[in-house]
């Protein structure tokens, strides 16, 4: 049986320098095209509901979001933030960017993490390997780009787990309460973060120099701790208990009822999101890495810190590839772990270290490029500003593939089917927006009727973003998000295809 605990390698020369600069490319990867799509409503599903309700708050001065998909804290921090950015923004200013530079920072603040967890359970040099791994795994470089929930959770679970670490290598009740603490804040976050406090029960479980009742009583104040932070950061989860049942009853409806989002097939986390998320090597390493923690007491958190979260990304029939996201620290961690295990030294421990960094690194540079390019949707809108005049009454095909259009065009939004268009042309619409998308139908597609409809009508102009004759790539299915999640040669912008048609009568 290996015992990770005793002599470990020596740290490189100018490690400090070393991790600096992976930090740098961190934040590089994730601030590339971070303003994308602010001329567009829905650019990216759930920032409307994270923003627009902090937003909400700040506007009407009502702490309550009325809303509870998800849970309140990262609404009031973006309420916060956007209160002082507001005071110096100047005119035109999008409040989807506060929300996206604080997934920047939690994004980068999970490298940083996660290179000194490396560092404390195994040694400088793992710590080193598993910050540069995080640094350029392409879901979690993809995640990071958006006002959303995902990243800021999983940088709190991280900071979490690393406090539960700490707490074990100095035996002090602080570290282990400060886990606590950060596990309330995870959950109160986004929900699943409260699987948090699993990790942090396992190395409570293994602190050997104290008796069984200790470790228990340790844990009920731990699970305390968390729920007391949980509470206090999202109050009307209590307060407002029907507005709370409602949600609940919604998201039910959604995921288990009608099904409108699911997608079921339980090996998609790691068949899906993390294969591609991650690329076979580091996955590969990862697996191998997480497979002999159980060897070594001082990395089997890291086992318990990824079966859980992988077990509720398993269960869930709404397979959102950004569900694996919280697997990926352990999994960079349990990878640097892997290499650390085999005392490879020069060629050897670069290669294998190469073959789990540079695969992710390239496509987190072409994710970047082919964000920063503008999408369809942008250029819909330019060019009708250009070419039609002002007053001209369109009707769009609504969904998240819809262009958002200046204020000066009067808009009526239909389906994609023929009757809603019928209806709009006899009120003077007489031109048209649709939108399509190969790989997701259930938001840009057009009727068979309405197709042939258009078979009369004149096509204005067509935004394309596909690559002549290549497989437009493989894409997050349920996810409305018009950049393939891999296969990146075949598009050459985001967006769908977006045509513009006049109606004749």
């Amino acid at each position: 049986m290996i015992d990770h605990e005793r002599a470990r390698l020596p740290a490189p020369r100018g490690t400090g320098w070393l991790f600096a600069a992976i930090l740098f490319v961190a934040a590089g990867l994730r601030l590339w095209a971070v303003d994308f799509g602010l001329d567009i409503e829905r650019v990216r599903p759930d920032e409307e509901f994270v923003v627009g309700k902090a937003m909400a708050m700040l506007e009407s001065g009502d702490l309550n979001p009325h809303f509870f998909h998800y849970p309140a804290l990262l609404l009031y921090v973006d309420a916060a933030l956007l209160g002082v950015f507001e005071l110096f923004a100047k005119a035109g200013f999008d409040p989807r960017l506060v929300g996206r530079l604080l997934s920047v920072v939690c994004g980068v603040g999970t490298v940083a993490v996660a290179g000194v967890m490396g560092t404390r359970l195994f040694s400088p040099r793992a710590g080193l390997a598993a910050a540069a791994f995080l640094a350029v795994a392409y879901q979690h470089v993809r995640e990071s780009h958006f006002a959303t929930t995902d990243v800021p959770m999983v940088f709190l679970v991280t900071v979490s787990v690393a406090f539960a670490v700490e707490g074990r290598r100095s035996k002090r009740h602080l570290w282990i309460r400060l886990a606590a603490v950060s596990a309330g804040l995870a959950a109160s976050t986004k929900y699943t973060g409260v699987l948090a406090l699993l990790p942090l029960a396992l190395v409570i479980a293994t602190l050997d120099e104290r008796s069984w009742r200790e470790r228990g009583g340790e844990l009920v104040i731990c699970v305390f701790l968390a729920f007391a932070v949980f509470a206090s950061t999202s109050p009307y989860l209590f307060l407002d208990t029907e507005g709370a049942l409602s949600s609940v009853n919604e998201l039910f409806r959604e995921t288990w009822g009608e099904r409108t989002l699911t997608v079921w097939n339980p090996w998609y986390p790691v068949t899906f999101s993390l294969r591609y998320g991650l690329g076979i090597p580091l996955l590969a390493l990862g697996i191998v890495g997480l497979m002999r923690t159980a060897r070594s007491p001082r990395a089997l958190v890291l086992l318990g810190w990824s079966v859980p979260f992988l077990a509720a990304a398993m269960a869930t029939p709404t397979a959102f590839a950004r569900y694996a996201l919280p697997i990926v620290p352990p999994i960079a961690l349990a990878a640097a772990f892997f290499l650390e295990l085999l005392r490879a030294r020069g060629l050897v421990w670069m290669a294998l270290f190469l073959s789990g960094a540079i695969p992710n690194a390239h496509a987190s540079v072409s994710f970047d490029r082919l964000l920063s390019r503008e999408d369809t949707r942008s250029l819909a809108r330019k060019w009708i500003q250009d070419h039609l005049t002002p007053g001209t009454r369109v009707q769009i095909c609504w969904g998240y593939g819809a262009p958002s259009l200046p204020p000066d065009f009067p808009v009526r939004w239909v389906g994609s089917r023929l009757g809603a268009v019928r209806a709009a042309e006899r009120d003077g619409f007489d031109v048209l927006i649709t939108h399509e998308h190969p790989a997701l139908e259930r938001y840009s597609r057009v009727d068979r009727s309405l197709s042939r409809r258009l078979g009369a009508a004149v096509l204005l102009q067509r935004f394309d973003p596909f690559a002549p004759g290549k497989s437009p790539g493989i894409y997050d299915a349920v996810d409305a998000f018009y950049l393939p999640y891999s296969g990146f040669q075949g598009v050459e912008r985001p967006g769908p295809r977006v045509s513009v048609w006049k109606l004749s009568r």
